[in-house]
């Protein structure tokens, strides 16, 4: 694990959140390649069928397309280079989610 995803963690008190953690530390290869959404899936023991990736990055929306996870396109301030178009679908606020949760 990375030492800068714990400081994050221990400094919000998340860990209570997650049943594991990943960061690019612990892969072999980054986005667009799905290794990192593929190990989630497996490190929380969760079918990716049953997953959501949600990403404000068209590498990282193409990770998960390529993971075959459903992908959630968050389009902020922080996005607005970022087209989303392969998202399955594209939010700007997270109370948007209630709709399909």
């Amino acid at each position: 694990m990375h030492i800068f995803t714990d400081k994050h963690f221990n400094r919000f008190n998340l860990d209570k959140y997650f049943i594991g953690k990943l960061s690019g530390a612990d892969l072999k290869e980054s986005k667009p390649h799905p290794e990192i959404f593929e190990n989630a899936a497996k490190l929380a023991n969760i079918p990716k069928n049953k997953c959501i990736v949600i990403e404000d990055s068209d590498n990282g929306i193409l990770a998960a397309n390529r993971a075959n996870i459903y992908c959630i396109g968050f389009r902020s301030e922080f996005s607005e280079m970022q087209s989303l178009k392969n998202a399955d679908m594209v939010i700007s606020d997270f109370t948007e989610l209630k709709e399909i949760l």
